[in-house]
């Protein structure tokens, strides 16, 4: 399943062979309005419409790209924290909460952009974030008890990179294009994944260590230092949060835009004022991010070469 043919780790900044500059082109502007609260939100892989959960992680909402709700998705509990949208963007799926007496249980739900529950898990005491594969049409998540589990809902065959207890697991890799993907070579437990739209470069977040990227052409690791949450723009450039806490409570925390490789960055919302959160962009530089007092922006980036 996994063999690393030629593999290294790259610490540290690279010089560009050719300068580029990020450039932001619409400012940070609000879209939600004061009557809403939004926890997590999710644009569109086509830039079109935004997935948004409310107060507490609650619920989804579909919206387009000035706030303005257009369907809800979803009332289920917790369903919206770091749910996420398959590649080509006709569903959304979550893990949503339900409670047996004391006992927490969960289960995986895939919704269409109509509201229709296309595919729903039965309940369970221990289960994973869902994941899907790099071309779309399957989602799989870990379940502590019947182990992998999943939904395929055009019979994709392709790879699925999903986490489960902390650690990377490659499945159904018939026909990947990242088939020596080096599931066990990031330190620590794996908190996050984000691909790239082409699929050929990986973003994976480790607790206690921050981001690496793995670029699949040439079996490489790029050592990024502390991040949170990566969403790409495109196949070089990626956004993330960095915070900064007093132990009680957050104290700052800013959107970055980097290359892959940590040869480019920039603070895309210094001296905004604002305790941005949970990024996420699409193609034509879009980008989304909440607050934690529940209000939603967007703004708009590009790279000049």
């Amino acid at each position: 399943m996994k063999r690393i043919v030629s593999l290294f780790i790259c610490i540290g900044l690279f010089v560009p062979l050719m300068a580029q500059t990020i450039k932001i082109v619409s400012p940070i502007t609000k879209i939600s309005s004061s009557d809403k609260a939004y926890s997590f939100a999710r644009i569109s892989p086509d830039g079109s419409s935004i997935a948004a959960s409310g107060a507490g992680f609650n619920g989804l909402v579909l919206l387009d790209l000035n706030g303005t709700e257009k369907k809800k998705l979803s009332d289920a509990q917790g369903i919206g924290w770091n749910f996420s949208w398959d590649p080509a963007g006709n569903y959304v799926a979550g893990r949503a909460n339900t409670w047996n007496d004391k006992t927490k249980l969960s289960s995986i739900i895939v919704c269409d952009l109509s509201g229709t529950v296309v595919s729903e898990s039965k309940p369970s005491a221990d289960v994973s974030l869902p994941y899907w594969g790099i071309s779309g049409g399957s989602v799989v998540w870990f379940d502590q008890k019947a182990g992998w589990q999943s939904a395929n809902l055009n019979k994709s065959n392709g790879p699925v990179v999903a986490i489960g207890n902390g650690s990377l697991h490659v499945l159904y890799n018939t026909k990947a294009s990242c088939a020596s993907f080096p599931e066990n070579m990031f330190p620590g437990q794996i908190l996050n994944i984000a691909w790239s739209p082409s699929g050929s470069k990986a973003c994976i977040e480790v607790a206690g260590r921050g981001l690496y990227v793995y670029e699949c052409a040439n079996n490489a690791i790029y050592d990024l230092g502390y991040g949170e949450f990566p969403s790409w723009l495109d196949d070089e450039y990626f956004v993330y949060m960095e915070q900064k806490d007093n132990g009680q409570r957050v104290t700052a925390s800013n959107i970055y835009l980097k290359k892959y490789n940590g040869s480019d960055s920039k603070n895309l919302t210094m001296n905004s004022g604002k305790l941005a959160m949970y990024p996420s962009c699409e193609k034509n530089g879009t980008i989304v991010f909440t607050t934690e007092n529940g209000e939603l922006y967007k703004m708009s980036v590009t790279i000049v070469k």
